[in-house]
């Protein structure tokens, strides 16, 4: 009976759009801390930038949400938002509001990161594409096919709608303000600073040394971040990029770390790459995981290192800001879903075997473990925990001291494991 829904669940299947609807039933820190796991925040944004621009009254983006399209994306389960029937997109409502009164979108720019970013896309979208001047060749291109029709109509609309909303946002943002660092140089007794500066809503990302870093928007204008530091002197270079990736300026600043340039102390102390019962993540998923140890006496302050499973990638996922307290643990997700959190990797582990490596800020290798076919449920690293000079397969022993199977089923695992131990299980330590 494959034809009953009963039996097809999967056809019909909206309990992701039902979390969604939860989702906007909360709100404060409930609702932040869940957003962005559940929807694709940016290209809701930009949905609703371009749905808004158009000045359209029929569809979900309007004052009357109705006609919404909603897609689940397979590779990381976020809800995607279209605007559906556009019927109505060339309407004489050329003084629609600037900020829709959608009760999802009303909800997201509570945040000023998201009414910031709804700002830029809208201003992009202006200034690209939703102008009298780029317009006016597509107006007359289809009027050469369509004598009939008179599109002049639709780009003195485009025109109006395009003039009163620029007007808005100049009135809700000012004038551009020019992008620099607030920030003075100095020197600090730390490896990391916080630096702050100024920025218009057309920055969309900003970049050091050709690397995107995690950047925080307390006001409308105004930006910080924590930058990793080497010991001495950081001449950081900030370089700012619009919507259509375009360089729109850079500023200097530079800071002279009075840290102590100690080795690092963490390493690579055990990971599971076939994981079906051993610790699940926050969200009850068995993923794969990677744990990494400080077996020093200081606290290890790691946000800026590197971890990767390809050697030709050095820099493929970056440890945010973070630390771990002596002879302590972190557990990173190896589960290739990077909006689940900080602390998910970008990648998987491969049970028929491969490299994982840890890198410093400067990409330099501080230590590598090398390993053959896994079995499930069956971690491997090292015993005791940090020495780097010895590698076994482990009782999983996540977030906690690694421990040796007892000696009679050491044996057995030892006749069933020893062939992909022989396939290059190894480490290397910097």
């Amino acid at each position: 009976w494959i034809f009953l829904i009963k039996n097809n669940r999967y056809k019909d299947d909206y309990s992701r759009l039902m979390d969604v609807a939860k989702l906007f039933s909360l709100s404060g820190s409930a609702f932040n801390n869940q957003v962005e796991n559940i929807i694709d925040v940016d290209q809701w944004l930009r949905s609703f930038a371009v749905g808004n621009a158009d000045g359209g009254v029929d569809h979900y983006i309007c004052t009357s949400p109705h006609n919404g399209q909603f897609y689940v994306r397979p590779e990381d389960d976020r809800v995607l938002l279209f605007p559906h029937d556009m019927d109505y997109v060339f309407p004489n409502y050329d003084q629609q509001p600037l900020l829709p009164n959608t009760p999802s979108f009303q909800k997201l720019i509570q945040v000023t990161e998201y009414l910031r970013r709804y700002y830029g896309y809208l201003h992009d979208v202006l200034t690209t594409a939703y102008n009298q001047n780029y317009m006016s060749y597509w107006t007359t291109h289809y009027g050469s096919l369509l004598p009939y029709q008179n599109f002049g109509t639709h780009l003195t609309y485009i025109n109006n709608r395009h003039n009163y909303l620029m007007g808005l946002l100049g009135a809700q943002v000012g004038t551009e303000t020019p992008f620099s660092i607030t920030t003075t140089n100095c020197t600090v007794d730390t490896s990391f600073k916080t630096v702050a500066g100024s920025a218009w809503i057309n920055v969309d990302k900003i970049k050091i040394d050709g690397k995107k870093l995690s950047f925080d928007w307390p006001a409308m204008k105004n930006w910080e971040t924590k930058v990793p530091l080497v010991p001495g002197t950081n001449h950081l270079v900030f370089v700012a990029y619009d919507f259509q990736n375009n360089i729109i300026a850079t500023d200097e600043i530079t800071i002279i770390s009075l840290a102590i340039d100690s080795s690092p102390t963490i390493v690579i102390n055990e990971f599971l790459a076939l994981n079906n019962t051993q610790g699940a993540d926050e969200f009850g998923e068995f993923d794969d995981w990677v744990e990494l140890y400080n077996f020093g006496t200081n606290v290890a302050e790691i946000g800026g290192m590197f971890l990767s499973d390809d050697v030709l990638l050095p820099a493929k996922w970056p440890i945010p800001v973070t630390n771990i307290s002596p002879e302590s643990f972190l557990v990173l997700w190896a589960d290739e879903d990077i909006n689940q959190g900080p602390y998910h990797m970008s990648f998987k582990l491969s049970g028929s075997g491969e490299t994982i490596s840890l890198y410093n800020p400067d990409t330099v290798l501080v230590h590598r473990i090398s390993f053959g076919e896994q079995s499930s449920d069956i971690s491997f690293g090292l015993f005791p925990d940090g020495n780097i000079s010895t590698n076994f397969f482990l009782y999983p022993s996540i977030s906690t001291n690694n421990i040796l199977p007892e000696p009679g089923i050491l044996w057995i695992w030892i006749l069933v494991l020893i062939p992909p131990f022989l396939k290059g299980a190894r480490g290397i330590f910097n």
